[in-house]
């Protein structure tokens, strides 16, 4: 049968292929149907031993790398062979480590990936959507992508001097670790915390010169050392062989002097010298070139600075490759490395060299060693390059907090460019990298990093800046030092303060109605009502353009001290000659203090409040500074309270709100020391009359518009300090804006804005700029929609330029509304409703109505009337047939007054009825609407005005 024939042929094969002593064991044997098993089981107990075969077969899969080749077929093998061994594992070994899942599985997948180029890494990542492949998914999807790359790829140019550079292996070792993270394997979508480290690799051959350090083309066709003398000369400053440009000896040392190069010369045909050292080449025209080193300095001691710093390999004459942190330094004209880096690439060929020094701090000749080494660069391809080596170079970065911030990035899964000590606030650094290097790290970019910047590799990020960016607001409180108190120890030792302080501070009293605080209330300034209700705002004036002497002083004393710098606005504040007698107030502050925490955490919101501060900190509108209690008399403490807003279109509804008015003793009040300056905004009738006019319409609001203008003086910071209780600590903050209750910050915000229009052509953007914003509310109309969108457009880039961002805007045309969306400039309340100037404006129908009110129907005195009476706003009078009963009601009630106390004496019954049948009208009066187009400025049209010469 076949099988007995099988077994016999088996047997005549196996005595054939085996020879030596092996072949003795198993001559004789006849053949037989179980001769061939014997003949199995005798070599196998001789010379098979399994354990052994397995080890041979673990270290291949470990050891084994795929080589380079440009289509990418070596990888292929490596892929098969690697399948190959991981069957015979499996089938022969009792070894399984192909099936899945299993950890060994796992394992192999990973040993596997990583061995890939970095190129193949990401196209499978992106393939499978996955970060880690599993081996089943490499060895299903690898053919297919790799005939896509080699589709795609631009061809490999095969120069004859190939000087060019390529992915080298060491760094396609690693290559893995700079993919794109992914969240899980079953996540189809890239881990946004970390694809601030993207990898794009480019095995594309790179030409570049050893001669002048440049990519773009290859030694032989080096213009700039044109000539077989420059070229000698380049060699003898870059520390090169003069017969083949190699680092690695000298020309003695070198084949060439031989005649045994393996490649002949282009040029002349001969073997002693490579073709882009031919002294028979003929020149083109010399260019000269220069060198020198620009050396940082350090600070010793803690720095709150992080200087951006990532990790670099070199690679020594003998071969031997180290990795080291270095200074990225854009500062310096060359790179150089310490005496320990030095020591550990082993270098054959070291030249002493003098360099002049150019530094910011002076000049100065220095001693240094200078010579060759291959440099890898981040993206994984490298260069020959010179580098100095300066063996008095040593420095270790002593960075405030910087263990914190590390352990963020690592919590964030951050990749890192650089490779920090755990749990340290050093950072030790063995080289400086300059220009002559990073000319050629072409995917650097910055990039956010937190809340900070940071350089992007290809190996990772490298974070640098202010070291607070990097940390959270809580870890900053907890890492401020001194500036961070106790907040029990010190609160105890505080006395109450009078109860009409506290009230005054906490829970004031008016002695009039705010008209304005139905749309005012999202510019948390003070308001100064009684200079906005002043005759002079109304217009009337006997001459409008008439400043007084001082205040024109003052005014140019402001003007002087604007700057805009970094696209932020700083100014220094204008003070009264009595600034110099304000006080402390620390002691009524922290008697506030204690109560406006006692009632927050009655409520519940203490997180909620203090998480304003704390992000006011993290837009550095506010900061902490060290000040210990025995300082705090040298400082101006501003009391500060909650305020809840329950209106539905209010984008902030808890807020602090800040008493500049508060004054002790005889002592001025900080709004008392301040110059509030002249009345510059706009006429508010003027505004909502236009409102009215035009068919469409444009409204916007400067986000935080007055917590954009930065303070420049220390001495106006120190004016404006206030304390918070974070957890058990007592923190100490200060203002760096105008702040919320000065007196001066209508002035300024108004002047600033009119300031930033001058900047620019007078345009139209210039003259609503200047005209069209009531405070920090942007209102105007126009017939003309393209004229709309570019205004809106253009404001919105000035406004940009100066670090305000004009947002909240809202429209009544489609294509505008579509646009702001678009931006993220559209409003973000869902309200059918937006307020404009007091009113509410549906800008779907283009209508308007009264705001909302509840008035009290029970209110039984002259001052409770009054008050009620003035909380309806209607400046355009859609609702005075109604509310002028309003004005003769109080009217009536004034006319029989008695005494100096008759403002809180009760009413009359029928006066009380008459005001409660009144009120319920008032009240309903929100649900007329009005529409807003009425008239058009390209129109003319006729005012009709009517009066009345009653006494009533």
């Amino acid at each position: 049968s076949w099988p007995k024939c099988e077994a016999k042929l088996k047997l005549a094969y196996l005595k054939s292929k085996v020879e030596g002593t092996a072949k003795l064991y198993i001559v004789n044997l006849e053949q037989t149907i179980d001769n061939y098993q014997i003949a199995l089981y005798i070599l196998e107990g001789k010379y098979l031993d399994k354990e052994f075969i397995k080890d041979e077969l673990f270290k291949e899969l470990l050891n084994a790398k795929p080589e380079f080749h440009v289509e990418y077929e070596k990888t292929k093998v490596y892929i098969q062979k690697t399948m190959n061994n991981l069957e015979d594992l499996k089938r022969n070994y009792s070894c399984d480590l192909i099936t899945e899942p299993s950890g060994g599985n796992a394992f192999i997948s990973h040993i596997i990936f990583s061995k890939l180029s970095p190129e193949l890494q990401k196209a499978l990542i992106i393939d499978t959507k996955k970060t880690y492949p599993t081996l089943k998914e490499i060895n299903d999807n690898y053919e297919r992508i790799i005939k896509m790359i080699v589709k795609t790829k631009q061809p490999y140019k095969n120069d004859t001097d190939k000087q060019g550079t390529r992915n080298l292996n060491y760094q396609t070792k690693n290559a893995a670790n700079f993919a794109t993270p992914v969240v899980s394997n079953t996540n189809n979508s890239l881990n946004g915390a970390a694809s601030n480290s993207v990898y794009k690799p480019n095995n594309d051959f790179v030409k570049h010169c050893r001669f002048c350090n440049t990519s773009g083309h290859v030694s032989t066709h080096c213009f700039k050392h044109s000539t077989y003398k420059d070229r000698l000369t380049a060699c003898a400053d870059n520390n090169l062989c003069t017969r083949c440009t190699s680092h690695k000896h000298v020309a003695s040392d070198c084949l060439g002097a031989k005649g045994t190069l393996s490649k002949s010369c282009k040029f002349c045909q001969k073997n002693d010298h490579a073709a882009c050292m031919c002294p028979s080449k003929a020149p083109s025209k010399p260019r000269s070139s220069d060198s020198y080193v620009c050396l940082s300095s350090n600070e010793d001691g803690p720095s709150q600075f992080l200087l951006p710093v990532f990790e670099i390999a070199m690679e020594g004459h003998n071969g031997n490759i180290v990795k080291f942190n270095a200074l990225l330094d854009t500062a310096s004209h060359r790179s150089y490395v310490n005496k320990d880096v030095k020591s550990k690439l082993k270098l054959n060929v070291v030249k002493k060299v003098q360099y002049d020094v150019r530094t910011f701090i002076g000049n100065g000749a220095k001693n240094l060693e200078e010579t060759s080494v291959k440099v890898f660069l981040p993206s994984g391809r490298h260069h020959v390059m010179p580098i100095l080596i300066d063996d008095e170079f040593d420095i270790n970065l002593n960075v405030i907090n910087f263990e914190a911030a590390h352990n963020n990035f690592k919590s964030n899964k951050f990749k890192l460019a650089a490779n920090f000590e755990e749990n340290s606030n050093s950072i030790h650094l063995q080289g400086l990298i300059g220009c002559d290097i990073l000319q050629f790290v072409r995917e650097l970019k910055v990039v956010e990093c937190m809340n900070g910047p940071a350089y992007q590799l290809a190996s990772g990020l490298v974070p640098f800046g202010n070291i607070d960016q990097f940390l959270y607001p809580h870890q900053i409180c907890k890492y401020a030092g001194r500036a961070i108190h106790n907040y029990k120890t010190i609160i105890s030792s505080v006395k109450e303060c009078r109860e009409t302080i506290t009230n005054f501070v906490v829970n004031p009293k008016r002695t009039y109605n705010d008209p304005f605080e139905s749309f005012f209330d999202e510019s948390l300034v003070e308001r100064r009502i009684d200079h906005m209700l002043s005759i002079e705002s109304l217009g009337i004036n006997e001459d409008p353009d008439h400043v007084s002497n001082y205040d024109q002083m003052k005014i140019d004393e402001f003007k002087n001290g604007i700057e805009i710098r970094n696209k932020q606005v700083f100014v220094n504040l204008v003070w009264h000659d009595n600034v110099n007698l304000l006080p402390s107030n620390h002691v009524i502050c922290l008697s506030i203090l204690r109560s406006v925490y006692g009632k927050l955490d009655r409520t519940n919101r203490v997180d909620e409040y203090n998480n304003i501060f704390l992000d006011y900190e993290k837009e550095n509108i506010i900061e902490v500074f060290e000040c210990k209690p025995e300082q705090f008399h040298n400082y101006v403490w501003i009391p500060h309270h909650p305020v809840i807003k329950d209106d539905e279109v209010a984008t902030t509804k808890l807020r602090p709100v800040f008493n500049c008015s508060l004054k002790t003793a005889n002592k001025p009040s900080i709004n008392e020391t301040s110059y509030a300056g002249v009345n510059l905004m706009a006429d508010m009738c003027n505004l909502l009359i236009l409102f009215r006019t035009n068919k469409y319409t444009l409204l916007g609001d400067l986000r935080k518009a007055f917590l954009m203008i930065k303070l420049k003086s220390e001495k106006d910071k120190n004016r404006f300090c206030f304390f918070v209780k974070l957890g058990d600590k007592l923190v100490c903050y200060r203002y760096t804006t105008i702040i919320f209750g000065y007196n001066s910050s209508p002035f300024i915000l108004n002047y600033v804005i009119k300031y930033l229009a001058d900047l620019y052509p007078n345009d139209d953007v210039c003259d609503i700029m200047k005209n069209k914003f009531f405070v920090d509310n942007l209102v105007t109309t126009s017939n003309d929609v393209q004229k709309l969108t570019n205004v809106y457009k253009e404001s919105i880039s000035r406004f940009d330029q100066a670090g305000f961002d004009l947002r909240s805007c809202n429209t009544n045309n489609n294509d505008l509304r579509n646009l702001m969306k678009q931006d993220n400039k559209y409003i973000e309340h869902d309200n059918r409703y937006d307020k404009v100037l007091g009113y509410r404006y549906d800008s779907d129908k283009d209508i308007i109505k009264l705001s909302k009110v509840n008035l009290n129907h029970l209110a039984k005195s002259k001052r409770a009337v009054l008050s009620q009476t003035s909380k309806i706003f209607d400046p355009l009078s859609f609702c005075a047939p109604v509310t002028v009963r309003g004005k003769t009601l109080v009217s009536g009630l004034w006319a029989k007054a008695k005494g100096e106390d008759h403002w809180d004496e009760e009413i009359s019954v029928e006066a009380q009825k008459i005001w409660s049948d009144l009120s319920h009208d008032l009240n309903n009066l929100e649900q007329m609407t009005f529409p807003k187009y009425t008239v058009t400025d390209s129109e003319p049209f006729d005012l009709i005005l009517f009066c009345d010469v009653s006494t009533r």
